[in-house]
């Protein structure tokens, strides 16, 4: 089956933008993307990818996925919080090039009709797979066979000798390559009367000598 390429990576932080605080997404160390597929982690070079969450275990979370809907780079800043002394850590974007992506997902805030149920997006170090959604898998069937149509064919109709001296059968490729070699010989009883004719595999034990241009010229 051809599939979209699954990337996996982890999530490092589950965070809130510094001048959007209600706009939550999920930060990615592109750290922890595999080296072939860091070209994707690019603003903007996301957009509509499917995230898959996955289990301690490493199973798959089973009929839950996000898609992201934007993605940029991102770096953390440290805010006051307004009612508290403690300092919280935010994110804002970012036009140079950083090893964080911001990335916002869907869905990612509360229903109308219980704003309190707040939408689960991941957890920090949770594992996670990402797969582009603009494919549809193929299925092809494929048969492993020992020979195919141009060994067959090879058998059939390439060129072929016999040395009579030592009965040595050989097969030749299109190109006049030795492709195959047999032994002949024949098998007799004790009163001479012929029993079997055999052809019998010389594997590996070829002998080069039985070389066609050779043999015609």
């Amino acid at each position: 089956m051809l599939r979209p390429a699954q990337i996996r990576t982890s999530i490092t932080d589950c965070g809130v933008l510094s001048a959007l605080p209600n706009v939550k997404g999920i930060v990615v160390d592109l750290n922890n993307v595999p080296q072939a597929y860091r070209n994707k982690f690019i603003p903007q070079g996301l957009i509509g990818f499917r995230i898959e969450y996955l289990n301690p275990d490493g199973t798959k979370i089973p009929n839950f996925f996000r898609i992201v809907t934007s993605c940029f780079y991102c770096e953390p800043i440290v805010v006051n919080q307004t009612n508290t002394t403690q300092k919280s850590v935010r994110y804002r974007y970012v036009d140079s090039t950083t090893n964080l992506l911001f990335l916002t997902v869907t869905p990612s805030s509360s229903p109308t009709n219980k704003p309190n149920a707040t939408p689960f997006i991941g957890q920090p170090g949770q594992t996670i797979i990402v797969s582009n959604t603009y494919f549809n898998p193929i299925t092809i069937e494929i048969d492993m066979v020992e020979y195919d149509t141009s060994s067959l064919a090879i058998a059939l109709f390439g060129n072929q000798t016999k040395s009579i001296d030592d009965g040595i059968y050989t097969m030749y490729d299109s190109n006049n390559n030795i492709y195959k070699q047999y032994n002949l010989f024949e098998i007799r009883d004790q009163f001479n009367a012929l029993l079997y004719e055999v052809r019998q595999d010389r594997g590996t034990n070829i002998d080069f000598t039985k070389n066609f241009s050779s043999i015609v010229s």
